[in-house]
């Protein structure tokens, strides 16, 4: 599979990832700390390598923080997806190899169809409940 298409799935799906310390660095006391954070949006740069597959040199995913509470709100963490040369040592593909010893398929790391529809609908399911005035176009001028 892909980079641009792994990134992709786990931003669909909201995969949580429970990183070990030695992967993040605090950046208020420059301490290593665990992090748990959510897939949320992949994104490539630099030029597409396969213009007919759409893969990019490089493939992340911005991670919003869910623990600890007080990274809570705070920047995205960007997670290359794999290791580039040996540029990037922590990346999402090293992580599942460990987290998941070696993985073959989605359902391996936990992503079924059934989970994505449940992640789906809890997401229908919040934003459901919130009862806004409904705006035309006339009130979504800039």
């Amino acid at each position: 599979m892909t980079d641009t298409k792994l990134a992709r799935i786990l931003a669909d799906a909201k995969k949580i990832l429970h990183l070990p310390k030695e992967w993040f660095r605090d950046p208020d006391t420059g301490n290593y700390v665990a992090v748990t954070v959510m897939c949320d949006t992949p994104f490539g740069t630099g030029k597409p390598r396969q213009k007919h597959k759409g893969q990019h040199q490089w493939n992340y995913i911005n991670c919003k923080f869910t623990a600890p509470a007080k990274l809570v709100g705070t920047p995205d963490m960007q997670l290359p997806i794999s290791a580039g040369g040996g540029r990037y040592p922590w990346n999402l593909r090293r992580y599942l190899d460990l987290q998941y010893d070696h993985p073959q398929t989605l359902e391996d790391i936990g992503i079924t169809p059934a989970n994505i529809h449940a992640v789906h609908l809890a997401l229908h399911t919040v934003w459901e409940d919130c009862d806004l005035p409904l705006r035309g176009p006339a009130t979504l001028k800039p």
